[in-house]
Formats: C-alpha cells, structure tokens, sequence
C-alpha cells in the first residue's frame, strides 16, 4: 500500500473516530466554537 491511501485511510479514520465524542464525554464544556485558530495546518 502506498503512503497516499495510507494517510486517506488514516484520514477517514480518525474524522469517524472524533465524530464520535462529544465536549461534555472528555470533560470539556459544551461550547459553540471547538476549534481554536491558527491550529489547523494546510498542507
């Protein structure tokens, strides 16, 4: 398997597995925002 569908494999992974918890299951407040800026990177 090469590195590209590796990382789309991981990718879809992971998006499914953080789909799945919500703020007030890790002990995090319920908020609006969830995502801080400046965080995120593009490659």
């Amino acid at each position: 398997m090469s590195i590209e569908p590796r990382l789309e494999a991981l990718s879809e992974f992971l998006k499914t597995q953080r789909a799945k918890l919500h703020p007030h299951t890790v002990g995090l407040p319920a908020g609006a925002r969830r995502r801080t800026p400046g965080l995120k990177v593009d490659y």
